[in-house]
């Protein structure tokens, strides 16, 4: 996990971003918690036990932040779908 703490702690002072306590305990719980689906305010609970100073409103900005960095980051690019041209049916003529 440190590892991975470490490059988004990278990511974002690449974008003129620190990763701030507040930042760090919302990453920790991302990660802790990866497989599930958490809304924000379920984050929250869940950072506000680590953090007890941290706001719902400091929740949501480094959720938006997070997710700013990882689509220019570290999504992979889909690959453009090939569209082929429908293909005309033959109509059979009545004899």
């Amino acid at each position: 996990m440190e590892a991975r703490i470490e490059k988004i702690k990278q990511q974002l002072q690449s974008k003129g971003y620190k990763l701030t306590p507040q930042r760090e305990a919302t990453v920790r719980v991302l990660l802790e918690n990866e497989e599930d689906h958490l809304s924000a305010e379920d984050v929250f609970m869940l950072v506000k036990d680590k953090a007890p100073e941290i706001g719902l409103a400091t929740v949501y900005r480094t959720l938006e932040l997070l997710s700013e960095l990882l689509t220019s980051e570290e999504r992979p690019a889909k690959p453009e779908k090939k569209r082929d041209k429908p293909k005309k049916k033959k109509v059979k003529k009545a004899a």
